[in-house]
């Protein structure tokens, strides 16, 4: 969920206390460029449909799940998540949860949802081609997703390889956080079986969904480190394909087969 890959709903405070201030002055970049902008810029690229049945795909405790059900303008909103707790908060907040793992076949029904959103999840699924199935499968015709999620081929992870160094998104044991610049290392040593099955570059995930049918509306890149977000904008116009973190639209064709 981001390079540090945390839930939406923690703040910083309670993810990393006690941090260097070298890793300080990291996480708030982080903090300003995936919490505020690139998740604000996911929400806001969604579409008012008060009639809309929306899915939030790894709902987490379902604070920021609420920001698109604002922006949609529904209130038919669901969740799919396999926290029970978080399942529980979700369903304070007023959501339909279901109670699943999203890399493995999802207790919903076909053809039911017309808006599913995904945000920083995909990279922790290891069965990511039966999620897009089933994303496939859940989706109306004419139905989107709308994804937020790290880019491998950022300059930053470019960087860690010339280094010599394994790029933060890149896990290579559930173990231990080996072998990175260890800027984040802190905060990765606690996520445990949390940490990133997979890895993604832009066009990787562009291809993905298209190889699955979908119809690719939408492609932005959002950050470029060490840049604050407010200097970033500009190269991320220019080269969306090396942003620290893409968001993309893909459409469900209303004649799918």
């Amino acid at each position: 969920m981001g390079l540090f890959s945390r839930k939406p709903d923690e703040s910083e405070e309670e993810i990393e206390p006690g941090r260097t201030k070298a890793r300080s002055w990291w996480y708030s970049l982080y903090h300003r460029t995936y919490d505020i902008r690139a998740k604000t810029m996911a929400v806001e690229a969604h579409e008012h449909n008060p009639n809309a049945r929306f899915l939030d795909c790894g709902a987490g405790g379902g604070r920021y799940t609420m920001r698109i059900v604002e922006q949609i303008g529904t209130k038919d909103a669901w969740g799919l998540e396999v926290d029970p707790d978080l399942v529980a908060e979700c369903r304070s907040r007023g959501l339909h949860m279901v109670h699943g793992d999203l890399g493995e076949p999802w207790d919903i029904p076909s053809n039911s949802i017309d808006i599913a959103h995904a945000s920083g999840i995909i990279d922790h699924i290891f069965d990511t081609d039966k999620f897009f199935e089933e994303v496939r499968r859940t989706l109306k015709p004419g139905g989107y997703l709308m994804i937020l999620n790290n880019n491998l081929a950022a300059y930053h992870h470019i960087f860690t390889l010339l280094c010599g160094r394994q790029p933060v998104v890149s896990h290579i044991s559930e173990r231990a956080l080996v072998g990175t610049l260890r800027l984040d290392g802190e905060h990765w040593g606690l996520l445990g079986p949390q940490r990133l099955k997979r890895s993604f570059t832009t066009y990787g995930m562009k291809c993905l969904l298209e190889f699955y049918g979908f119809r690719i509306e939408m492609v932005k890149g959002v950050g470029f480190y060490p840049l604050p977000p407010q200097l970033s904008r500009i190269p991320n116009a220019i080269d969306k394909y090396h942003a620290a973190y893409f968001i993309i639209k893909a459409r469900k064709p209303k004649r799918f087969e």
